[in-house]
């Protein structure tokens, strides 16, 4: 995948896997919803990507968000709390994926 920001290619990161829980992963015209599993240990990345999955269930069963649900991507970036603590490296925001 190389995704493109404002029509410039971005060469793709591979710092942490990341599972779709819903959408296509388009970006452009799209709402980008990312969950981190904070408080979820380095074994619990099953129950995370879980958890995820009702809570996106919930929130396209509550208005106007059913509505939009073909314009939302849901994404669970799977970085163990520990491992993320341990690099001193700041990662900047870009608004892509991972």
């Amino acid at each position: 995948m190389n995704p493109e920001i404002d029509g410039k290619k971005v060469p793709p990161m591979d710092l942490y896997p990341v599972q779709v829980i819903h959408g296509s992963g388009k970006l452009k015209k799209r709402l980008d919803l990312v969950f981190l599993p904070e408080g979820y240990s380095a074994g619990e990345m099953d129950k995370f990507v879980s958890d995820c999955g009702k809570f996106t269930q919930y929130l396209f069963d509550t208005d106007p968000y059913g509505e939009y649900r073909d314009l939302i991507t849901v994404r669970a970036v799977l970085a163990h709390p520990w491992k993320a603590a341990q690099t001193s490296q700041w990662i900047p925001f870009t608004g892509r994926p991972c």
